[in-house]
């Protein structure tokens, strides 16, 4: 099963070379669609939370309310000929 998925394409005859039943076939890809639909919902439920997490954290910095880690800095509001007087004084 995994050289007929990991080859190119599905080649599902050439997975089972060893039991060519019906029943065997069916259960085959029966197995392989839960595995993938299994996996398309965890992949679906990891992107979520992700998504969810950087939302929230998005949301904490346009509110304001994120910690500021930096200190000893000084912030200047507004730009004019008197700023090179004031860096000077700094």
């Amino acid at each position: 099963l995994w050289a007929a998925a990991a080859g190119a394409g599905l080649n599902w005859d050439a997975a089972l070379t060893w039991d060519s039943s019906a029943v065997s076939r069916l259960s085959v890809r029966l197995v392989s669609l839960l595995i993938s639909i299994g996996g398309m919902l965890i992949t679906a439920l990891l992107l979520g939370i992700v998504s969810e997490a950087l939302g929230r954290k998005v949301d904490e910095m346009r509110r304001g309310r994120s910690a500021v880690l930096e200190c000893n800095h000084t912030l200047i509001l507004g730009w004019s000929e008197k700023i090179f007087c004031l860096l000077d004084e700094l």
